[in-house]
């Protein structure tokens, strides 16, 4: 391993990326996983030789398998790309976890990212909120700013249905208006029925429309209340 790195930075010897592998081969087909995450990274790269994305996935799972919490993060990475694997969402996470589980920031984020997707897992925006907020104590910008925006998308979906629906009930008590006084006004039906009669027509139409105003109301209460609690949950949560 330190032969193959003093090639391959030029550490007392001229830097030789080729000897380089070979150095770093052999001691990760021993099962140095440093060697082989090393290795993994020449081919993804392409440093100095032909970029290879399936030999760096190959190399990056015997070091993953091993423990790496890097090349953990970087399988899962290439798991959802697709970088010389088929994209496989499930082994993503699979991946993005046991790096996480060793205390991989960028690994953190990732989770977040999989669980408000629903990618690879069933989506969750509370446990979503729980990994981003581990990455955003850790300074990562991007998870402050996904748990911002959760927070926000908490209620403000919920807020556009109410004030649709506040527009639907204006425009009820509108109609409502409207119709009674045209049934007040109008004379060929002041002509046909007697006063009483239509007095009672446009009771009969204002109830119609109290009962649909009540119940529009209703459906904005509980519309309302379930916006107060997923906002408060994400509170919660952050």
């Amino acid at each position: 391993m330190r032969l193959g790195s003093s090639y391959f930075f030029g550490f007392d010897v001229p830097k030789d990326t080729g000897e380089a592998i070979k150095w770093y081969r052999l001691a990760a087909e021993n099962g140095k996983r440093e060697a082989q995450r090393a290795l993994a990274d020449i081919f993804a790269f392409g440093d100095g030789v032909v970029k290879d994305e399936m030999e760096a996935a190959k190399w990056y799972r015997l070091a993953a398998e091993q423990g790496d919490a890097d090349a953990q993060y970087i399988l899962g990475h290439i798991n959802a790309k697709g970088h010389g694997l088929p994209p496989d969402n499930r082994e993503a996470v699979k991946w993005y976890r046991l790096a996480a589980e060793q205390g991989n920031t960028d690994a953190y984020c990732q989770l977040g990212n999989a669980y408000r997707e629903g990618k690879g897992v069933s989506r969750n925006p509370a446990e979503a909120v729980k990994w981003y907020r581990r990455a955003a104590e850790e300074g990562d910008g991007d998870a402050q700013e996904r748990i911002i925006q959760m927070y926000d998308l908490g209620g403000s979906r919920k807020l556009n249905e109410i004030l649709a629906l506040v527009r639907v009930i204006v425009d009820v008590l509108l109609l409502a208006c409207g119709v009674a006084i045209f049934i007040g006004s109008d004379f060929e039906l002041q002509r046909r029925f007697s006063g009483v009669t239509i007095y009672i027509l446009q009771g009969v139409v204002l109830l119609g429309l109290v009962a649909i105003y009540k119940s529009i109301r209703a459906d904005i209460h509980r519309r309302a209340r379930d916006c107060s609690l997923q906002a408060g949950d994400y509170a919660q949560e952050i």
